[in-house]
């Protein structure tokens, strides 16, 4: 990565084993003055392959097709149903939340539950002053049996495909 005072560039470094094969591609340019806010600039042939692949970077309107098997989430043994009501919002908060549901229910992202189990919902507050919707699973968590095989680090996973082909 190089950075100029005044200019951020971000840039991929590749080199072959033998050294001959070194590329370099400059993802993204941000040049700005100091009294001038940031603009961005992308080069040329990323921009191509952004405009090539655009479906790929649209927001889901679906969740995926259904796989052949089912997740489930294990309980401990005894484990009681997590029941717990929902907390009271204002008015306006309710209906953040109310419209924040409909549309993930209008995009089928979510879809209605005849589960026992119930979670309350929190809302916070984003950078840009709008809300996040939040599920609040921690009483959930604390009844679910631990993975014996959780995911690897991913500098270990990295480091053992280091010299793959």
């Amino acid at each position: 990565m190089s950075i100029a005072y005044g200019s951020h560039s971000v840039m991929l470094h590749s080199m072959g084993a033998d050294f001959d094969d070194y590329s370099v591609v400059q993802l993204l340019s941000i040049s700005f003055a100091v009294d001038d806010p940031p603009t961005t600039r992308i080069h040329p042939q990323v921009q191509s392959l952004i405009d090539k692949f655009s479906q790929l970077y649209a927001e889901p309107s679906t969740l995926p097709p259904r796989s052949n098997c089912d997740h489930s989430i294990p309980l401990v043994p005894g484990a009681q149903l997590v029941c717990i009501r929902q907390y009271r919002y204002s008015p306006k908060l309710k209906f953040v939340i109310e419209a924040q549901v409909s549309e993930l229910l209008r995009t089928r992202m979510i879809r209605p539950s005849c589960s026992p189990f119930s979670s309350p919902v929190l809302l916070v507050k984003k950078k840009d002053q709008s809300w996040r919707m939040c599920v609040y699973y921690r009483m959930l968590n604390a009844l679910t049996i631990k993975s014996k095989f959780p995911i690897l680090v991913i500098d270990e996973l990295l480091d053992e495909l280091a010299h793959a082909c």
